[in-house]
Protein backbone atom coordinates (compact mmCIF):
# COMPACT_ATOMS: atom_id res chain seq x y z
CA UNK A 1 0.00 0.00 0.00
CA UNK A 2 2.72 2.49 -0.80
CA UNK A 3 2.10 6.36 -2.07
CA UNK A 4 1.60 4.88 -5.34
CA UNK A 5 -1.39 3.27 -4.48
CA UNK A 6 -3.02 6.99 -3.37
CA UNK A 7 -3.78 8.31 -6.58
CA UNK A 8 -5.62 5.33 -7.66
CA UNK A 9 -7.59 5.26 -4.76
CA UNK A 10 -8.58 8.99 -5.75
CA UNK A 11 -9.51 8.41 -8.86
CA UNK A 12 -12.03 6.03 -7.84
CA UNK A 13 -13.55 7.39 -5.62
CA UNK A 14 -13.99 10.23 -7.09
CA UNK A 15 -15.75 8.20 -10.17
CA UNK A 16 -17.69 6.50 -7.65
CA UNK A 17 -18.91 9.53 -6.35
CA UNK A 18 -19.81 11.51 -9.40
CA UNK A 19 -21.93 8.46 -10.35
CA UNK A 20 -23.53 9.22 -7.05
CA UNK A 21 -24.27 12.57 -7.65
CA UNK A 22 -24.98 12.39 -11.68
CA UNK A 23 -27.48 14.60 -13.31
CA UNK A 24 -31.05 13.63 -13.10
CA UNK A 25 -32.71 14.78 -16.60
CA UNK A 26 -36.62 16.49 -15.58
CA UNK A 27 -39.40 16.44 -18.15
CA UNK A 28 -38.33 20.16 -19.16
CA UNK A 29 -34.43 18.87 -20.08
CA UNK A 30 -36.13 16.28 -22.14
CA UNK A 31 -38.52 18.73 -23.92
CA UNK A 32 -35.18 20.87 -24.50
CA UNK A 33 -32.83 18.64 -25.65
CA UNK A 34 -35.86 17.04 -28.18
CA UNK A 35 -36.79 20.64 -29.47
CA UNK A 36 -32.74 21.68 -29.82
CA UNK A 37 -32.11 17.95 -31.75
CA UNK A 38 -32.35 19.36 -34.91
CA UNK A 39 -30.08 22.37 -34.37
CA UNK A 40 -28.01 20.57 -31.98
CA UNK A 41 -27.31 17.53 -34.14
CA UNK A 42 -25.16 17.97 -36.14
CA UNK A 43 -23.23 14.75 -36.32
CA UNK A 44 -20.17 16.76 -34.67
CA UNK A 45 -22.40 16.90 -31.30
CA UNK A 46 -23.58 12.66 -31.41
CA UNK A 47 -20.04 11.90 -31.91
CA UNK A 48 -18.47 12.55 -28.27
CA UNK A 49 -16.62 15.52 -29.22
CA UNK A 50 -13.29 16.36 -27.67
CA UNK A 51 -14.05 18.06 -24.22
CA UNK A 52 -11.67 20.98 -24.37
CA UNK A 53 -12.36 22.52 -20.46
CA UNK A 54 -15.00 22.50 -17.60
CA UNK A 55 -16.63 24.60 -15.26
CA UNK A 56 -17.50 24.28 -11.91
CA UNK A 57 -20.62 26.47 -10.62
CA UNK A 58 -21.51 27.07 -7.38
CA UNK A 59 -25.16 27.77 -6.53
CA UNK A 60 -26.31 30.08 -3.41
CA UNK A 61 -29.28 32.14 -2.26
CA UNK A 62 -28.80 36.17 -3.12
CA UNK A 63 -31.25 37.02 -0.07
CA UNK A 64 -30.02 35.00 2.21
CA UNK A 65 -27.12 36.37 4.12
CA UNK A 66 -25.90 33.28 5.60
CA UNK A 67 -25.97 31.72 1.97
CA UNK A 68 -24.14 34.40 0.67
CA UNK A 69 -21.30 34.70 3.25
CA UNK A 70 -20.50 30.82 2.60
CA UNK A 71 -20.79 30.89 -0.48
CA UNK A 72 -18.35 34.09 -1.16
CA UNK A 73 -16.07 32.03 1.53
CA UNK A 74 -16.04 28.74 -0.14
CA UNK A 75 -15.27 31.37 -3.47
CA UNK A 76 -12.99 32.73 -1.68
CA UNK A 77 -10.67 29.39 -0.59
CA UNK A 78 -10.55 27.94 -3.95
CA UNK A 79 -9.36 31.21 -5.25
CA UNK A 80 -6.43 30.71 -2.55
CA UNK A 81 -6.50 26.94 -2.56
CA UNK A 82 -5.32 27.14 -6.28
CA UNK A 83 -3.53 30.45 -5.82
CA UNK A 84 -5.86 32.17 -8.68
CA UNK A 85 -5.52 35.69 -7.40
CA UNK A 86 -6.58 38.79 -9.81
CA UNK A 87 -7.00 35.46 -12.64
CA UNK A 88 -10.03 36.99 -13.55
CA UNK A 89 -11.32 35.22 -16.90
CA UNK A 90 -11.63 37.25 -20.00
CA UNK A 91 -12.84 34.33 -22.12
CA UNK A 92 -16.46 34.67 -23.10
CA UNK A 93 -18.36 32.00 -20.27
CA UNK A 94 -18.87 29.56 -23.49
CA UNK A 95 -15.59 29.87 -25.31
CA UNK A 96 -14.29 26.13 -24.85
CA UNK A 97 -10.82 27.69 -24.64
CA UNK A 98 -8.60 24.94 -25.66
CA UNK A 99 -5.65 26.53 -25.47
CA UNK A 100 -6.10 28.15 -22.09
CA UNK A 101 -3.82 26.58 -19.82
CA UNK A 102 -4.87 28.36 -16.45
CA UNK A 103 -7.74 28.58 -14.43
CA UNK A 104 -9.78 31.48 -13.46
CA UNK A 105 -12.57 33.41 -11.89
CA UNK A 106 -15.59 34.50 -13.64
CA UNK A 107 -17.52 37.54 -11.97
CA UNK A 108 -20.25 36.40 -9.61
CA UNK A 109 -23.86 35.83 -11.61
CA UNK A 110 -26.05 37.97 -8.95
CA UNK A 111 -28.68 38.32 -11.73
CA UNK A 112 -30.80 35.02 -13.00
CA UNK A 113 -31.26 35.03 -16.53
CA UNK A 114 -27.98 36.25 -17.47
CA UNK A 115 -26.74 32.27 -17.30
CA UNK A 116 -29.30 28.70 -17.08
CA UNK A 117 -29.03 29.23 -13.46
CA UNK A 118 -32.38 29.96 -11.79
CA UNK A 119 -30.66 31.58 -8.67
CA UNK A 120 -27.51 33.53 -8.03
CA UNK A 121 -23.74 31.31 -8.82
CA UNK A 122 -20.68 31.92 -9.32
CA UNK A 123 -18.31 29.43 -11.70
CA UNK A 124 -14.23 28.62 -11.94
CA UNK A 125 -13.44 28.11 -15.74
CA UNK A 126 -11.10 24.19 -15.21
CA UNK A 127 -8.35 23.19 -17.95
CA UNK A 128 -8.60 19.71 -18.16
CA UNK A 129 -5.10 19.11 -16.21
CA UNK A 130 -6.42 20.73 -13.49
CA UNK A 131 -10.33 18.82 -12.85
CA UNK A 132 -9.56 16.18 -10.99
CA UNK A 133 -7.57 18.23 -8.31
CA UNK A 134 -10.58 21.23 -8.97
CA UNK A 135 -13.49 18.79 -8.56
CA UNK A 136 -12.12 16.54 -5.69
CA UNK A 137 -11.43 19.98 -4.17
CA UNK A 138 -14.93 21.47 -4.58
CA UNK A 139 -17.13 18.21 -3.77
CA UNK A 140 -14.88 18.07 -0.59
CA UNK A 141 -15.61 21.62 0.57
CA UNK A 142 -19.29 22.60 -1.06
CA UNK A 143 -20.76 22.32 2.70
CA UNK A 144 -24.40 23.46 1.65
CA UNK A 145 -24.12 24.76 -1.72
CA UNK A 146 -24.98 22.77 -4.62
CA UNK A 147 -22.10 22.60 -7.10
CA UNK A 148 -22.56 21.67 -11.09
CA UNK A 149 -19.99 20.80 -13.09
CA UNK A 150 -20.13 20.04 -16.96
CA UNK A 151 -17.54 20.24 -19.67
CA UNK A 152 -17.13 22.59 -22.28
CA UNK A 153 -16.94 21.27 -26.14
CA UNK A 154 -18.60 23.60 -28.12
CA UNK A 155 -21.97 21.44 -28.25
CA UNK A 156 -23.64 23.64 -24.79
CA UNK A 157 -26.55 21.85 -24.79
CA UNK A 158 -25.32 18.67 -24.34
CA UNK A 159 -22.44 20.70 -22.36
CA UNK A 160 -25.05 21.03 -19.70
CA UNK A 161 -28.02 18.74 -20.45
CA UNK A 162 -25.92 15.34 -21.26
CA UNK A 163 -22.54 15.35 -19.91
CA UNK A 164 -22.54 17.93 -16.30
CA UNK A 165 -22.91 15.96 -13.03
CA UNK A 166 -24.63 17.52 -10.00
CA UNK A 167 -23.17 17.65 -6.36
CA UNK A 168 -26.37 18.19 -4.16
CA UNK A 169 -29.39 19.02 -5.54
CA UNK A 170 -30.10 18.99 -9.12
CA UNK A 171 -31.88 22.68 -10.38
CA UNK A 172 -33.42 23.23 -13.13
CA UNK A 173 -31.23 25.04 -16.37
CA UNK A 174 -32.59 27.19 -19.02
CA UNK A 175 -30.79 26.27 -22.17
CA UNK A 176 -33.04 28.60 -24.16
CA UNK A 177 -29.58 31.01 -23.86
CA UNK A 178 -26.99 28.75 -25.29
CA UNK A 179 -26.40 29.07 -28.75
CA UNK A 180 -23.46 26.90 -29.53
CA UNK A 181 -23.97 23.41 -31.18
CA UNK A 182 -21.19 21.82 -33.12
CA UNK A 183 -17.53 21.42 -31.30
CA UNK A 184 -15.22 24.02 -31.02
CA UNK A 185 -18.24 26.52 -30.76
CA UNK A 186 -17.58 30.10 -29.37
CA UNK A 187 -21.05 32.13 -28.73
CA UNK A 188 -21.03 35.85 -29.63
CA UNK A 189 -22.62 36.94 -26.36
Amino acid sequence: MGLAWLPMRQMVVLVVVLGLVSSHYTMHDYNVIAQTTQRATSADCNDYPQLMSYHIHVMFWPKDPTSVASALSLRNDFITRFEIFNMNCTINPGDPAPNKEDMCVFPIDWDQGLTPFPTAQFSFFIPPEHHMEATTYILQHRGEHDVYIHPNSGCEIYDHLRWGVWAGRTWPLDVSILDCHYPGCVPDH
